[in-house]
């Protein structure tokens, strides 16, 4: 039985990992003729922000911003990702998510009816998972897709 794919969901975070990720999901793409979805998660910022010592409306408008900013980098990263791709045949959509990245992964792989979900791996220890510093650990859990985690070489190296 051949698997066959249409979606394949690609969160990228601006990292080396990227690469790795990137060059996984092109070959499913290739072999498949499945379509990717690169997607960016800028998370909600933490309060309080250095610098805020008191909350105020200035406050808020620096920090829309700073989150407009961070939001125009993400998509322009995407944009040159999705760019490259397209120059190779493939098909691509970019899309950009402000939240929580477990719950706006789970979501978009959902609602672009994703086949399978191609992440990066911070080879993070179970204590580090349990204690919230992975975002793989819970959308494992909670994502309806088959999800393939990819580790770069230096990651493996290290184990």
């Amino acid at each position: 039985m051949a698997l066959v794919y249409h979606c394949l969901l690609v969160p990228l975070e601006q990292s080396l990992v990227d690469d790795a990720v990137l060059g996984h999901a092109r070959e499913f793409a290739q072999l498949s003729g499945a379509r990717l979805v690169l997607l960016h998660v800028s998370p909600l910022p933490a309060f309080p922000l250095a610098g805020i010592e008191e909350w105020t409306l200035e406050s808020g408008e620096r920090i829309a911003l700073r989150q407009d900013e961070a939001m125009n980098r993400a998509r322009q990263y995407l944009e040159e990702r999705a760019r490259d791709l397209r120059s190779q045949g493939l098909s691509v959509e970019v899309e950009l998510a402000l939240g929580d990245p477990v719950n706006q992964i789970v979501r978009t792989a959902k609602e672009k009816g994703a086949d399978l979900i191609v992440m990066g791996s911070h080879a993070h220890t179970i204590l580090g998972a349990l204690f919230g510093r992975s975002t793989t650990f819970p959308v494992r859990r909670l994502a309806e897709a088959p999800i393939l985690l990819v580790r770069t070489e230096d990651q493996a190296a290290a184990q």
